[in-house]
C-alpha cells in the first residue's frame, strides 16, 4: 500500500485523499469474532435470532453460539455451536412446562416459575464442557463483542471475562428491568409489563392492577431472582469479583424482535434496536397442503 500511497501523493493530492478514503471503507469492514449466548430451552426464543448468527457468519464474523437448537449445518465454516439441547429436559420432564402453563401458570406466578426454569437452565449449560473451556481457558478464546438473551444475565460476566462489549438480545418486550438500565421509559400504565393480560387502553382498575404488578415484579427481582443469578455468578467465575448490578449497568446495547406497528409505540433510547419488523433474511417456504386447505375453506 505504501508505494500506491507515494505515487497518489506525486500525481495528486485528491488521489490521496481517494486512497484515504478507500483504507477508511477497509477498517470498517473487518470482520470480528462474536460470542453468541442463547440458553433459554424454548424453540421461539432461539429461531427469534437464528438466521442472525447464520448471516452473520456468511459475511466473514467467526460467531461462537451457545444455543439449545444449534443449526448443525456443516457447510458454515465460520459458524462454531455449542450444542446445549440437554437442557430442554428441564422444560419437559422436571417442569412440564405445557402442563404448568395450561393448568396454573398466570400473571403472578409467572416470574417464579420461569426464575426456576431459568436458574436451572443457565446451570445446566454453565456446566457445559464447551461452556467451561470459555471460562478457564480463556487465553485460547479472543471476542470482539458477546451477545446474551435478557433473561440469562448472569451470562454477561463473559463480557468482563473477555473485555469486550456487552448486547442483550429478547425474543419478546424488553423486561422492565432492562428498559431502565438502558434509559428507556417504562411507566406501568403507558407500558404493561408482558406477563400481564392488559392492552392498549387500560380501564381505572387496569392501571391500578398494573402499578402494584410493576411494584410486586420489582421486588422479586430485587430480593429473589438477582441475588439468585449472583449466586450462579460466584459459583461458576470464581477467579472473579462480578456485581451483576455492575454488569448490566455495563450494557452497551439491547436489540428487541418486537414489531413496534403491531405493538403499542414506545419511546427508545439510542441503544436500544428494535429487529423485528424485517425478515428479509429469512428465506420464504411454501405453505402447506393444510394450510393451504384451510386458506380455501377460509
Amino acid at each position: 500500500i505504501r508505494p500506491l500511497l507515494g505515487i497518489f501523493v506525486i500525481r495528486s493530492g485528491n488521489m490521496w485523499r481517494s486512497a484515504l478514503c478507500v483504507l477508511s471503507v477497509a477498517s470498517v469492514a473487518s470482520c470480528g469474532n462474536i460470542l453468541a449466548l442463547v440458553p433459554a430451552p424454548f424453540y421461539s426464543h432461539q429461531i427469534a435470532f437464528a438466521q442472525i448468527w447464520k448471516e452473520l457468519s456468511l459475511r466473514g464474523h467467526h460467531v461462537t453460539l451457545m444455543t439449545t437448537v444449534p443449526h448443525r449445518d456443516p457447510t458454515l465454516i465460520n459458524l462454531t455451536e455449542i450444542d446445549t439441547s440437554n437442557a430442554f429436559q428441564i422444560v419437559t420432564h422436571k417442569y412440564q412446562i405445557s402442563k404448568t402453563a395450561e393448568n396454573i401458570l398466570n400473571m403472578w406466578n409467572w416470574y417464579d416459575i420461569f426464575a426456576q426454569i431459568n436458574s436451572d437452565a443457565a446451570e445446566e449449560q454453565l456446566s457445559n464442557p464447551k461452556v467451561q473451556e470459555l471460562i478457564h481457558k480463556r487465553n485460547n478464546f479472543n471476542f470482539d463483542v458477546v451477545f446474551v438473551e435478557s433473561y440469562y444475565a448472569e451470562f454477561l460476566a463473559f463480557g468482563k471475562l473477555y473485555n469486550c462489549p456487552t448486547v442483550l438480545t429478547t425474543s419478546v418486550d424488553g423486561h422492565t428491568l432492562f428498559q431502565h438500565a438502558m434509559g428507556n421509559p417504562a411507566h406501568p400504565i403507558l407500558h404493561t409489563d408482558y406477563a400481564t393480560p392488559f392492552h392498549g387502553k387500560l380501564t381505572f382498575r387496569e392501571r391500578v392492577i398494573s402499578t402494584i404488578y410493576s411494584v410486586y415484579v420489582s421486588l422479586f427481582e430485587t430480593f429473589y431472582v438477582l441475588p439468585g443469578k449472583q449466586r450462579i455468578i460466584d459459583k461458576y467465575f470464581t477467579n472473579m469479583s462480578l456485581k451483576l448490578e455492575s454488569l448490566i449497568s455495563d450494557v452497551d446495547m439491547m436489540f428487541l424482535d418486537v414489531n413496534p406497528v403491531i405493538q403499542d409505540a414506545r419511546a427508545i433510547g439510542p441503544t436500544t434496536i428494535n429487529i423485528g419488523m424485517e425478515r428479509n433474511i429469512v428465506p420464504k417456504r411454501p405453505l402447506t397442503k393444510v394450510i393451504k386447505n384451510i386458506q380455501g375453506v377460509s
